[in-house]
């Protein structure tokens, strides 16, 4: 029976799509070229998450004949599954809408194509009913910040304004006066990148009112001081020239003053886009993870739910082959009745709810389905809130020797309860049944469950039969190798 765990939570999805669709009772004929079938043997196709929703909207298609041909090929950033002979489908549920699946129409009622984003690629949720878009918040478009961005007063950008400028400052002196004098249109640049000096030491407060202020002013000041320059540079060289100071001054505010606080502008403008895109990376990030986080939770989810399965239709199959074995038919067929009328529809209605988000023991409790009085004392919100993954175990194993100890014991109540000594946590699992008699614990219906929660914690399992009682234990270390992440000595 373990293969039907893996039917439906195959541990191969891990490490190709490919071998995990033909393993499907052989229903699947995949075509494939060289290059999709060697990035699915090394991973590389799709992500992990990805895989498995691709692979359990392929384990729902139903062959209109004796198989399914299925062609995968890539497409740019995309993986195309193209499946001819089907003759029902599923269609995509949300948790596979949010891994990146979208269906593409087609115009044969036998044919089914889905497109799933490759490995270390994204695409959005195509149904808009699903999601409800949330725009990102931009920064606040402050108008203190946009002239107070440090630095306010820059030598080098007065001085690339100077020299930009200059070409324009010298038509504009040779339209006025012949023969312009070099020395005076060089003093139009030296004298105001001497002052951007001494005013680079005045303070701006950024994102305020007189901040906003003080940086029009300097760069007014650094205007009009630079028409004056002109204008002493011309009117000692050349005494006639008086007449156009009022335009020099024009000039050297049009010249430093408008272009600078322009460019203190774009730099304010430059910063605030900048900070919308550092808060455009973090929202994408987020719900990356968030996404991440949630095919996660699917995943456990499917697990947990085919372990479920697994073990509820072993127990009752294991029961039926045993009546079938003493010739008890009538009980036999009773238990198929409840196998089908009871398990199975139970089953379905786990599936139906999809959710192993907060694990709670009354949701996962096998005692009363089966008519075992439980009397449980472990403090599990306290387990799950320091060992989330360890409770989860321990849940799987309260519920296996629940159902050891009433159908294989025949018990009619079970103890649980934990105790902590040393380095080690153990459960303990005390019932009234018969036991496995004196020759000890066999390979039974729980053993492989015990022994993989064992190895993956390190800890030891025991069965051991008292004068009236039947008593598991199941001893983990406290730190357990598998969740620890630096050395013992750390």
């Amino acid at each position: 029976m373990r293969p039907l765990a893996h039917l439906l939570h195959p541990a191969s999805v891990r490490v190709g799509l490919i071998p995990a669709t033909r393993s499907l009772a052989g229903n699947f004929h995949i075509e494939a070229e060289s290059r999709v079938v060697e990035l699915d043997a090394q991973g590389a196709l799709l992500d992990d998450d990805v895989r498995l929703q691709v692979f359990r909207w392929i384990r729902y298609l139903m062959p209109a004949g004796d198989s399914i041909d299925m062609t995968i090929s890539i497409e740019g950033d995309s993986l195309r599954l193209h499946a001819h002979g089907v003759r029902q489908s599923r269609a995509l549920d949300p948790i596979q809408r949010v891994a990146g699946l979208a269906v593409r129409s087609l115009d044969s009622s036998a044919e089914r194509c889905i497109i799933a984003p490759r490995a270390g690629t994204f695409v959005g949720v195509e149904d808009d009913s699903l999601v409800v878009p949330q725009q990102i918040e931009r920064s606040r478009g402050d108008r203190w910040f946009l002239l107070t961005r440090s630095p306010v007063m820059n030598v080098r950008l007065v001085l690339l304004v100077g020299l930009v400028t200059m070409p324009v400052a010298i038509a504009w002196a040779n339209s006025q006066f012949a023969g312009a004098p070099a020395v005076a249109i060089i003093l139009g640049v030296l004298v105001p990148a001497g002052l951007a000096m001494v005013l680079t030491r005045i303070h701006v407060p950024e994102g305020t009112r007189r901040g906003t202020w003080l940086s029009i002013g300097l760069w007014l000041a650094l205007g009009i001081v630079a028409g004056l320059a002109n204008i002493l540079g011309f009117w000692l060289l050349a005494p006639d020239t008086a007449p156009w100071v009022f335009i020099r001054i024009v000039g050297g505010l049009w010249r430093y003053t408008l272009i600078g606080l322009l460019i203190v502008a774009a730099q304010g403008l430059v910063a605030q886009t900048m900070a919308d895109a550092a808060r455009l990376r973090a929202g994408i990030e987020s719900a990356l993870a968030d996404r991440r986080g949630v095919l996660a939770g699917a995943d456990r989810t499917d697990r947990f739910l085919s372990e479920t399965l697994h073990r509820t239709v072993q127990g009752r199959l294991s029961a039926i082959s045993l009546l079938l074995r003493f010739e008890r038919r009538p009980e036999a067929i009773v238990e198929l009745g409840r196998l089908v009328s009871d398990t199975l529809p139970t089953i379905e209605a786990r599936l139906m709810e999809g959710s192993n988000a907060g694990i709670d023991s009354s949701e996962r409790r096998v005692s009363d389905e089966i008519g075992l009085g439980l009397n449980d004392s472990v403090d599990w919100a306290s387990l799950e809130r320091s060992d989330p993954e360890l409770a989860r175990q321990f849940h799987l194993v309260v519920e296996e020797c629940s159902v050891n100890a009433r159908r294989h014991g025949g018990a009619q109540w079970m103890r649980v309860f934990m105790t902590v000594s040393a380095d080690w946590l153990t459960l303990h699992c005390h019932d009234d049944g018969r036991g496995p008699g004196p020759q000890g614990p066999g390979s039974g219906l729980g053993s492989r469950l015990f022994d993989e929660v064992c190895a993956e914690s390190g800890g030891t399992w025991s069965l051991v039969r008292g004068d009236v009682l039947t008593e598991f234990a199941l001893c983990v270390p406290l730190v357990p190798p598998s969740r620890t992440t630096g050395s013992p000595e750390a």
